[in-house]
């Protein structure tokens, strides 16, 4: 949704846009909260938790008001690389 052009703000449009994206941003809050919660018994869960964050952290950083990745999100981005490669050998 955020690739699509905005309508116009102080529109009925561009409120309905507005909501539909808070709803949209809510909504994945809520999953990736129950996503953390779950513990990944298996190599392919982890894998598939890794993954998630290999490709949604570097997008959320991208909107975030940190310039660059501390320490600490540099860890966990090279500990989702190992296990992506670690299930993929």
């Amino acid at each position: 949704m955020s690739r699509l052009p905005e309508p116009p703000v102080n529109t009925p449009e561009g409120e309905a846009y507005e909501a539909r994206f808070d709803a949209l941003v809510s909504e994945e809050y809520r999953l990736l909260s129950e996503l953390a919660a779950m513990l990944a018994h298996t190599a392919q869960g982890q894998r598939i938790k890794a993954e998630l964050i290999l490709k949604l952290l570097p997008e959320h950083m991208a909107h975030s008001v940190i310039d660059e990745y501390d320490s600490n999100i540099k860890l966990v981005l090279s500990l989702a690389r190992d296990l992506v490669r670690e299930t993929a050998a």
